[in-house]
């Protein structure tokens, strides 16, 4: 699987399922007794816009962190099911300071950065027109 497919699928599978547990603790927070007299003492109103959206960051946040610290500890299909695949996708190498080495440019790119080095006041052709690397 592309890496593209694999970090797609790592940010929409996680969103997905903190998705269903929002609406989960929504139907709880509106069926259950006890639980809307905790919330009406808490001053919490969960037909408010904010509170919803809170909730569904926080859901998928505490989901993402949950499943990250188990996956080294599941079986493959479980981290499929849960995250979408049992693999991260890996990324471009970086430097000491943590930014991306890229190693090679379309010519395309290339034009664009030119374009915008000439914006800037830099000069153009900084970037070789050829590309040397063989991708």
């Amino acid at each position: 699987m592309k890496d593209t497919v694999t970090s797609w699928l790592r940010t929409v599978v996680p969103g997905a399922w903190a998705a269903l547990v929002t609406v989960l603790l929504g139907w709880l927070g509106t069926h259950a007794p006890w639980a809307v007299e905790l919330l009406d003492g808490l001053g919490v109103d969960l037909t408010s816009p904010a509170v919803v959206a809170f909730v569904v960051s926080a859901v998928l946040a505490l989901w993402y962190v949950l499943w990250r610290w188990l996956e080294p500890r599941l079986p493959a299909w479980a981290t499929r099911l849960v995250l979408g695949s049992n693999r991260p996708p890996s990324y471009a190498p970086t430097s000491a300071g943590g930014v991306p080495d890229i190693t090679s440019l379309s010519a395309d790119e290339r034009s664009l950065v030119n374009d915008y080095r000439v914006l800037e006041g830099r000069g153009r052709d900084l970037l070789p027109d050829a590309d040397t690397s063989g991708g």
